[in-house]
């Protein structure tokens, strides 16, 4: 009887370690960290509100201090027109008063590089919040005006600057707008 219970108790763990083994590797990785770490919350950096979890929040200042030592002009305008950055699903957006929603599928794109995209994104969403010209085709051509500071990949500004010319917008529009 007591051999039949070790059996089953021995059975038992081995099916609760095989589960386990088979969790996914970014569930155990949150496990691993303190009590409350790996939740979402407001972080700071910089005075900005980054709202989101540990590892997005590394990310963005990863990004961001890259565009601040690289290209301070859009650090600038970051500076003067966003106040928060967000952690969401899907795609990124703004709400054009200093709120910025970056995505999943932005902060995990990694086909330029691993944060070429992000921090192109990054400069799109805050052109997105310049006064006077804020327009898509503004926020596309951000890539092409910065490619060189911004060390963005030529493949991902070829890319993006297609965008920005199938809208109509052009470095004269760049010109004219930007002052």
């Amino acid at each position: 009887m007591k051999t039949k219970k070790i059996l089953l108790a021995l059975i038992a763990l081995l099916g609760v370690s095989t589960a386990a083994e088979s969790a996914n590797k970014d569930l155990r990785v949150y496990s691993r960290l303190p009590l409350g770490e790996a939740l979402p919350k407001v972080r700071l950096h910089d005075g900005w509100k980054i709202n989101g979890d540990i590892f997005f929040h590394k990310q963005m200042v990863r990004c961001l201090d890259s565009i601040k030592k690289n290209c301070p002009e859009v650090y600038t305008k970051g500076k003067t027109y966003v106040k928060a950055w967000h952690q969401t699903q899907g795609g990124s957006w703004t709400d054009s008063v200093g709120g910025v929603w970056i995505g999943r599928r932005d902060y995990n794109f990694t086909q330029f590089g691993k944060d070429n995209w992000l921090t192109y994104m990054i400069a799109h969403e805050i052109q997105h919040n310049v006064l006077g010209n804020s327009c898509e085709g503004a926020a596309n051509w951000v890539a092409v005006h910065y490619a060189k500071p911004l060390k963005l990949h030529p493949a991902l500004v070829m890319y993006v600057r297609g965008f920005a010319v199938r809208l109509g917008y052009s470095a004269s529009d760049w010109a004219k707008k930007e002052k």
